[in-house]
């Protein structure tokens, strides 16, 4: 009997011992993974949620990594813009651009808000170079604006983060390039987000992110939105005939 109860208790923790490492393994699996359809499953589940409920017409796009997905006050701090949240944990820029069309333009939204390219640049060996990303974010544009030509795209920057310090320089360069190139184009606007994040010794604010230095926390979304809801409330709502560009 006590040997049962014994392997009983070892098959309990075994068991949540899996599953509590199976979310932290698939990350890591997908960050090393340059295959955009590893996140098949997650578009299937968007596409299920829009067949349940109807997505808001003339809404506002979000669409990026795990930055977007865990905003959890990102309707209420939009307010009153619709918004559609179609974030997935670890995305690369690349798979948004794989799946702009089941998870962007399909909506015909009025604007779209892209957060993308933090996961190309965290220290591995497939990490993109800044003129990589700059390309892929031409691309995403290009796909947009071929469907939805008056749309406008907002790109929030990259952030700062301590988890991914020593990417930072990488990270400034990759801002700048796509903050130059969207000064061509009067339908692209950069929002820069780096600076409010940073403390009075321009590193990471610790009190803007999760434990792991690396997530935004409630205090870091709230910075956020600080930036960016102003900004879209001009363009959108105010109806300025010249989109406003933050400035780096």
């Amino acid at each position: 009997m006590f040997k049962k109860i014994i392997v009983g208790v070892l098959v309990v923790l075994i068991t949540v011992g899996v599953c509590i490492a199976m979310p932290v393994i698939w990350g890591y699996l997908s960050l090393v993974s340059d295959d955009p359809t590893v996140w098949e499953s997650a578009i299937v589940d968007f596409e299920a949620m829009d067949r349940e409920i109807s997505p808001p017409q003339d809404a506002v796009v979000f669409v990026g990594s795990s930055s977007i997905r865990n905003w959890e006050t990102l309707a209420e701090d939009m307010a009153p813009l619709p918004v559609i949240q179609r974030g997935f944990g670890g995305a690369k820029i690349d798979d948004i651009v794989y799946y702009v069309d089941r998870i962007v333009t399909v909506y015909k939204p009025r604007a779209v808000v892209l957060f993308a390219g933090s996961n190309d640049l965290i220290g591995y060996t497939n990490d993109k170079t800044p003129e990589e990303i700059l390309a892929s974010y031409v691309t995403f544009a290009s796909i947009v604006h071929t469907t939805l030509p008056e749309t406008h795209i907002y790109y929030i920057a990259i952030s700062p983060t301590g988890r991914r310090w020593e990417q930072w320089p990488d990270i400034q360069r990759t801002n700048r390039l796509i903050y130059e190139y969207t000064l061509l184009d009067p339908r692209l606007s950069f929002i820069d987000t780096t600076t409010v994040l940073l403390n009075e010794n321009d590193l990471p604010n610790d009190d803007f992110f999760w434990s792991d230095q690396l997530h935004l926390s409630a205090a870091g979304y709230a910075a956020w939105t600080s930036v960016i809801r102003p900004i879209l409330h001009r363009d959108l709502l105010e109806a300025t005939t010249s989109p406003f560009v933050t400035r780096l």
